[in-house]
């Protein structure tokens, strides 16, 4: 990757995500049911597909951390400057 980048990280002390599902959570309406009464709120498993999907459209990557029982840090990487965006220097 070439260019300057922002980083953004989000993390949390939640159940965290086993192995085994690291790469459904990344397709619509995936929910890891063994963790589903553990939480507050329920949703639909659509939001990290939401976010994954728009990150790539930024020319972006979007992975995440997690250890079960301590929490998941997700990690967004976008270019400062999309392909053909016109960069102006001075006033």
């Amino acid at each position: 990757m070439d260019g300057e980048r922002v980083l953004v990280s989000v993390s949390d002390s939640g159940v965290g995500i086993p192995e085994k599902y690291r790469e459904a959570v990344w397709k619509r309406f995936q929910r890891i049911e063994e963790h589903a009464l553990k939480l507050e709120v329920s949703g639909t498993g659509l939001g990290l597909s939401i976010v994954k999907e728009m990150v790539e459209m930024h020319h972006g990557e979007v992975w995440f951390e997690s250890e079960v029982g301590v929490g998941t840090t997700f990690y967004v990487s976008l270019p400062l400057v999309q392909p053909g965006q016109a960069v102006t220097v001075g006033d």
